[in-house]
């Protein structure tokens, strides 16, 4: 029992004399560090550390704990392994002392922790990212409020005016009370997911666990294109506020567009679940304003996996009539009330049936908003717990 324990361990094991000469080592051990065990047989430990760690470092490490119960080597450092190709790995190493008829020996036990460092850099960056974005965020809010301080100055002359100011100055601090409770909370569940997954990573490393690992890599790249769906949104939303947005048609092929657009966020369907795309009739070569009309499929295809159940599919269609392209998002999903759909395109509005589903709120104003600049009209077909139809007609140049 002992021998599989030490043969078939997921930690590398090297014992090396008091000396700091290897004795012995576990396969575990010879595929971390490249070195075949019959080699690494009479190298010092101090070999398998790249240059970049003191060499005095180590032996210090090993004179304080050969005196003292297991634990681990290097704390408060990074340490690393020193491979034969010359390449070096994050490692964590602890290491205890234990006696036999032969001598005293040091057994050093080593964990591979190169892909954890990959996940907290990742991690780190997504922080630093949102840090950022706050960070801008607050600087837009100071902005505004000077520019409504201003215009308090200037509105002032009049009683009218200043409550003309007073109801206005309200109305933008609702909604940047909205804006920021919104974000956290969005922001919020993402976040959380990503770390509980990464966390749980660590844990499925036996062989078998592969759906697991599976599993968590997926819920990490939906969290994260969530975040991107509401990074995009709020950017929109600043773009438009700021009037910075127009339409600039080009040249484009309709159907090549919509089929990249769809196959690049496959991420988002469910199980079982699709989105289909078919043109009917008319010649796909075109004019539009690429990153308009891109956001609105976006958003459009987003809801509609979002709010349709798994084994639904959803059915993009397209037509080209007498310079005019209608375009056809269909869901099978729970459809909006009817008493909603006319504030459907409100900022922050949610239909009351989904308000236990993940939203902004900002994805069907946006829509809007880009439609009024593309002039194209929206038309919305929905009963509940049947499904939606949003058609959009472009007119085109």
């Amino acid at each position: 029992m002992l021998h599989a324990l030490f043969e078939y361990a997921n930690e590398g094991i090297i014992v090396s004399d008091k000396n700091g000469k290897i004795v012995i080592a576990n396969p575990t051990a010879e595929k971390q560090f490249g070195f075949e065990v019959e080699v690494l047989i009479g190298k010092s430990i101090e070999d398998l550390i790249p240059e970049s760690v003191s060499n005095d470092q180590v032996k210090h490490e090993q004179e304080k704990f050969a005196s003292q119960h297991p634990r681990a080597m290097g704390k408060g450092i990074d340490l690393f392994g020193h491979r034969k190709d010359q390449t070096v790995f994050p490692v964590e190493m602890s290491v205890s002392i234990f006696k036999t008829t032969e001598g005293e020996y040091l057994m050093y036990f080593i964990v591979d922790i190169t892909e954890r460092k990959k996940q907290e850099l990742e991690i780190k960056r997504a922080q630093e990212e949102i840090i950022q974005l706050n960070i801008d965020l607050e600087k837009r809010v100071i902005e505004r409020t000077k520019e409504l301080d201003d215009a308090n100055i200037e509105l002032a002359r009049t009683k009218a005016e200043v409550m003309q100011s007073f109801n206005k100055e309200k109305e933008l601090n609702e909604l940047k009370s909205r804006f920021v409770t919104t974000a956290s909370h969005e922001f919020r569940t993402p976040l959380a997911t990503i770390l509980s997954s990464v966390s749980l990573i660590g844990k499925y490393n036996e062989p078998g666990d592969e759906d697991k690992r599976k599993k968590h890599i997926n819920r990490i790249k939906l969290s994260v294109t969530h975040l991107t769906e509401i990074l995009n949104n709020f950017l929109s939303l600043g773009k438009l506020e700021e009037g910075i947005v127009r339409n600039n048609p080009e040249p484009m092929i309709l159907d090549q567009f919509i089929k990249s657009l769809i196959d690049d966020n496959r991420t988002l369907e469910k199980e079982e679940q699709e989105v289909n795309y078919k043109h009917i009739k008319g010649d796909t070569a075109i004019q539009l304003d690429k990153y308009l009309f891109h956001s609105i499929l976006l958003n459009l295809i987003s809801n509609a996996i979002k709010y349709s159940p798994e084994h639904k599919p959803i059915q993009i269609t397209t037509e080209i009539v007498n310079q005019k392209l209608t375009l056809y998002v269909i869901d099978q999903g729970m459809g909006i009330p009817a008493t909603d759909q006319e504030n459907l395109f409100e900022r922050f509005f949610r239909a009351k049936n989904v308000e236990n589903i993940q939203g902004t709120g900002l994805g069907l104003n946006i829509v809007k908003k880009y439609a009024e600049l593309m002039n194209a009209e929206i038309i919305i077909e929905s009963t509940e717990g049947v499904g939606t139809t949003f058609q959009i007609e472009f007119i085109l140049t």
